[in-house]
């Protein structure tokens, strides 16, 4: 899997645009993009009904996992392990 996904996640405020590549992950919402690279996330948390993705102390994203397409899931996954991120399944 070494092409990108995109997908969309919907927001009340609004829609963010996600893309996964083999360099990271990027969001896109209104005027305002992130990147981040696989090995910036400190840590992922796999709960029942979401993702959640530390970068920083103090930044993270969520991912709800219905909104997320199981071969992004997947690439996802595959990502965070190959650089070593600590992989947290809580739900």
């Amino acid at each position: 899997m070494g092409s990108a996904h995109e997908f969309e996640v919907n927001r009340g405020s609004g829609v963010v645009n996600y893309v996964l590549s083999s360099q990271g992950i990027s969001r896109a919402a209104r005027y305002r993009r992130k990147a981040i690279k696989w090995h910036q996330i400190q840590t992922l948390w796999k709960l029942k009904n979401s993702f959640i993705i530390f970068y920083s102390d103090t930044g993270f994203w969520i991912l709800p996992q219905e909104q997320i397409p199981p071969e992004a899931r997947d690439f996802i996954m595959q990502e965070v392990q190959l650089v070593g991120v600590r992989v947290k399944s809580l739900g």
